[in-house]
């Protein structure tokens, strides 16, 4: 992790991943973490660091686990970019994507 005061921007990972399950007791599909299991994002952070110098720009950088609180104290600050870098899917019932 590679927080930064007041970052350019900021590269946010899933840490930990989550899987949904349908619960036959509740009738509910209920979400799971997987244990701190975070996804495999060096290169994905390693090609946006390499497009970044290609600008000759200079860009001060924040990288860090994306939770709740993350995101808001990073938002707070401003910065003009946020990447997040997770997993989504479409959920069947409310028809809508999320992350």
């Amino acid at each position: 992790m590679n927080v930064v005061e007041n970052p350019d921007l900021v590269f946010f990972y899933s840490e930990p991943l989550v899987y949904e399950k349908w619960d036959d007791v509740s009738k509910k599909t209920k979400y799971y973490s997987t244990g701190g299991q975070e996804l495999s994002t060096e290169l994905e952070f390693k090609r946006l660091i390499e497009i970044l110098q290609s600008t000759e720009k200079s860009f001060m950088i924040s990288k860090q686990a994306l939770n709740f609180e993350s995101l808001k104290e990073m938002v707070s600050r401003k910065p003009k970019i946020i990447h997040l870098s997770c997993h989504g899917d479409f959920c069947e019932i409310k028809k809508e994507f999320y992350l």
